[in-house]
């Protein structure tokens, strides 16, 4: 581990504004403690500054995007919540990041549970080696044997309880939102 790239990415970190520009001080840190492990598992990776810089740069896009989802979801509508979240998987992937499986549903305002929940879903420990496609393995050279193909794994069974899909919980949210807003007109007009 690079302590002096670990040391100057953690401080920057800190002090890089975007990353909790609309979080209040609970919020911010949640989200700069998950941060400066990220810096630390980069600074664990052995790259020159240069690459490390840039892996770092990918990072505070990755956490600003995350920062802003989480504060602004409940004004997003659904399409501009899954460009939001495409977005997020694609800064997350370019650090390293396997994101996926599914998105807590919470209450559009609860911008901490929002982080958390987001938190969980870029952290995915997806081996990479496993793939949807037969993998072929060549044959040992001099033997007779034909090339093997390998199975992947079964893909777990569906539990009882209801997941949902990115596009439905962002409906979700959709509506609730939009619920909420025509709950708070109806209380004007009756005042």
């Amino acid at each position: 581990m690079s302590e002096a790239q670990a040391e100057r990415g953690i401080q920057q970190l800190y002090q890089e504004t975007s990353v909790r520009d609309e979080l209040i001080d609970e919020e911010a840190e949640i989200l700069l403690k998950w941060g400066t492990d990220q810096v630390s598992r980069l600074a664990a990776q052995d790259l020159d500054d240069a690459a490390f810089d840039e892996q770092y740069s990918e990072l505070i896009r990755l956490l600003t995007r995350m920062s802003r989802f989480a504060a602004r979801r409940m004004n997003l509508s659904p399409d501009e919540a899954q460009t939001s979240m495409e977005r997020i998987d694609a800064s997350a992937q370019s650090v390293g990041l396997q994101p996926g499986g599914f998105l807590a549903q919470t209450a559009p305002e609860d911008i901490k549970t929002n982080l958390e929940s987001l938190i969980n879903y870029v952290n995915q420990d997806t081996p990479q080696a496993e793939s949807s496609s037969l993998v072929e393995t060549p044959a040992e050279p001099g033997s007779d044997s034909q090339a093997e193909t390998e199975i992947p794994p079964e893909p777990p069974a569906e539990s009882t309880e209801t997941k949902l899909t990115l596009s439905s919980w962002l409906a979700d949210l959709w509506h609730i939102n939009r619920d909420t807003q025509q709950d708070d007109v109806n209380d004007e007009e009756e005042q």
